[in-house]
């Protein structure tokens, strides 16, 4: 292959890494059943994979049969995350889409539409010469860091 496809395929893989990175042509939420730790725990684990791919996370949201289950605990562990809850559509039927749209409130619908809102990944402080590294769900000591 010559040299000028690789400089194509090559200039092809940058727009589409751009294109990945924009939370306003790429949005991408956690989805969880609040109620069950482990599903928490791997929506906190896939947000932080999720940064380390080069991506953000514009919401999180919660199912459960009945929102009245939705913990405000769960909310918490997302933060900075918008938090809010979906439909239940049971698995034993087919779902009925325009139902589940309708059924979604004010705080879904608004988390859906504003996907522009994200969070650093990395904070530099000069003056305390430190960086923070923002990595949700995981263990400081399973991240390492090279100079």
């Amino acid at each position: 292959m010559s040299a000028e496809i690789w400089n194509e395929i090559e200039q092809l893989l940058e727009k589409i890494s751009l294109w990945f990175t924009d939370p306003s042509k790429l949005a991408c939420f956690l989805v969880m059943d609040p109620r069950g730790s482990i599903s928490v725990s791997s929506a906190l684990r896939y947000w932080g994979c999720t940064i380390q791919a080069g991506a953000q996370i514009c919401g999180a949201f919660g199912y459960a049969e009945d929102p009245s289950e939705m913990h405000q605990g769960v909310a918490e562990k997302f933060l900075p995350l918008s938090f809010s809850s979906l439909p239940f559509l049971p698995t034993d039927s087919s779902a009925d889409w325009g139902r589940a749209l309708n059924s979604l409130n004010q705080n879904t619908k608004g988390l859906l539409r504003n996907t522009s809102k994200v969070y650093p990944s990395v904070s530099f402080d000069s003056a305390q010469k430190s960086v923070t590294l923002f990595m949700p769900g995981f263990d400081k000591s399973e991240i390492k860091l090279y100079q």
